[in-house]
């Protein structure tokens, strides 16, 4: 049989290409919802829409429809329904919406003016953790203005070192912080509101009463950089605690083991040297004594690939079920590899291909099965789904 003959690679190719920057896995493990990237060849915009793919096999099918920015989907804990960002009910402004697997219609959930950057659903599905930075003032002003809006952005007044981000432009004067959400009425809680600081994204703890998060609370956190911390806050709002951890350094991606005795966290093992290794660390839940988990091990704790490949980045690390080993995506000899080690320091690795960047992976509820994302320098990208008793991997 001839093969099929070769085409050059042009710029209208582009167009073709399509990319995956999202998974995640149902909890029962049977299926992988995940949001597909397109550009349009006529409006030159580019739109996401949501897939679901049945890790049994089959043709993919397509979940939500239209020229819409569908992102970040996550699934209620018991698997009934699918939380994501869309902006379909206004071009310039994602919001919350909740989704039925079983099939219906969309429906809002939340109401906010700014941009949503993470979600995380409560251990009981009744509330979603929100990582959430709100319009500032002055651009909430020119939208409601139509002469100031003609005129658009005048000026800038600049207050601090960071301001840009690539990819990004100016950034907001407002700062990421974190608000929680009940999943049935919608409204929002506001649980930090300093702009002098921000938070990354937050996780639950097992009875759901806490938030577990990092930020960077020094006097001037753009100039001291390593120096973000461990904090946790009632999910119903109050005060921080901060984690009196015995280890200086930047942490952040902090995650509650199953069982709540311990926290695991990436961190850097120095300050000042930003060109070290990423570590994966282990503490008590309510700090002490922390452990490097990686340092004996010539890695970098964490994705690092640079590129087109939408779906090979930063991917925090999680749990096993019984607390006893974490896994983890992690960069070394030109390749990104998902491993897994425990809490005494022995790693062993899950995936690995060679020159291949294995990027954002997800398990089912039990842990038997694991979606994973991967990509090399020929391929974009694909979806794949691993057995993990019998070692079995299949393209979705």
């Amino acid at each position: 049989m001839a093969s099929r003959p070769k085409r050059p690679v042009t710029a209208e190719l582009l167009y073709d290409i399509e990319q995956i920057t999202d998974l995640q896995m149902s909890p029962d493990g049977r299926h992988v919802v995940y949001s597909v990237l397109r550009v349009d060849k006529k409006s030159e915009k580019k739109y996401s829409d949501l897939w679901v793919a049945a890790t049994r096999g089959g043709k993919p099918r397509q979940f939500t429809f239209g020229d819409y920015n569908d992102s970040m989907p996550r699934w209620s804990p018991d698997g009934s329904q699918i939380a994501f960002l869309s902006n379909r009910g206004n071009e310039q402004q994602a919001q919350i919406y909740l989704l039925p697997f079983a099939g219906g219609e969309a429906q809002p959930l939340t109401d906010l003016k700014g941009s949503i950057q993470g979600i995380k659903w409560s251990p009981d599905g009744r509330r979603l953790a929100l990582l959430f930075a709100k319009m500032d003032a002055e651009a909430a002003e020119r939208m409601a203005d139509e002469q100031k809006k003609k005129l658009g952005i005048v000026s800038r007044h600049i207050t601090r070192i960071f301001y840009k981000g690539d990819g990004m432009g100016y950034l907001p004067k407002e700062r990421p912080h974190l608000w929680v959400v009940d999943a049935k009425s919608g409204k929002a809680t506001q649980l930090t509101e300093d702009n002098g600081f921000q938070e990354g994204m937050p996780d639950w703890s097992a009875d759901g009463e806490h938030l577990l998060f990092a930020s960077n609370r020094v006097d001037d956190p753009d100039m001291n950089q390593e120096y973000s911390q461990l904090y946790t806050i009632p999910a119903g709002g109050g005060e921080l605690t901060k984690l009196n951890i015995d280890h200086e350094f930047g942490k952040t991606a902090p995650l509650y083991s199953p069982d709540g005795n311990w926290i695991c966290y990436l961190g850097n093992r120095l300050g000042g040297n930003y060109w070290q290794n990423m570590c994966l660390y282990v503490a008590p839940a309510g700090g002490g004594q922390a452990k490097n988990l990686t340092e004996a091990h010539d890695m970098h704790a964490v994705g690092a690939s640079i590129g087109d490949h939408g779906g090979a980045g930063f991917s925090a690390p999680v749990w096993a079920a019984d607390s006893s080993a974490i896994y983890f995506v992690a960069s070394r000899d030109g390749a990104q590899t998902l491993h897994s080690i425990t809490t005494g320091g022995e790693l062993s690795t899950v995936i690995s291909k060679e020159k291949s960047a294995i990027g954002a992976f997800s398990f089912a509820a039990d842990q038997g099965k694991v979606a994973y994302f991967e990509a090399n320098m020929y391929d974009p990208g694909q979806l794949w789904s691993r057995d993990m008793a019998s070692g079995h991997a299949r393209q979705l």
